[in-house]
Parts: C-alpha cells; structure tokens; sequence
C-alpha cells in the first residue's frame, strides 16, 4: 500500500490495494499464532483505552464503538465478497 501511494497509482488502484489489505486483516487465521500478534485484536484492544481516565473503557462506555467497529467490518466483507459491478447480476 505505501509504494502505492508513494508512486501514485490512480485512486481505482489505491482503493483495491487498501479493500485487500483491509480483508487479509479481517480473514487472517490465528490458529497456532500468539492471538497478540494479530493487528486486529491489538486495535479492538486500542479501542477500549479511555485516554483521558487512563484505564480500560467499562462495557457501556465502549458497547457503541465496539459495534461501530463490527458494522464496518461487516461491510468490507460485503464489499470483497460482492463487488459493486456483479451485484446487479
């Protein structure tokens, strides 16, 4: 993805590289790995950091984020699984 931007590729090309990176994350295995490793459990981790009260989020404070966070993934799946041009068809 860098040496995309770095070398400018058109913005068609930017988004397709950016959708399959974003889709490796989400279907990436963690059988056999240490779970910490993965990018995605360390970022919803991220997300349950209260910064200002120095602590972990309580369940209510951070229900919203958490299901923002779902719904977008839920959409990237969509969008590689069903492309915009095949989902007339």
């Amino acid at each position: 993805m860098w040496g995309s931007l770095r070398i400018k590729e058109d913005e068609k090309a930017q988004v397709e590289k950016m959708m399959a990176l974003s889709v490796s994350f989400i279907l990436q295995s963690l059988k056999g790995f240490n779970q910490f490793d993965s990018p995605m459990v360390h970022f919803a981790a991220v997300l349950g950091i209260d910064e200002e009260g120095v602590r972990l989020r309580k369940g209510k404070e951070s229900s919203f984020i958490m299901a923002g966070f779902l719904y977008c993934i839920r959409v990237l799946f969509v969008e590689y699984t069903l492309p915009a041009a095949t989902r007339a068809e």
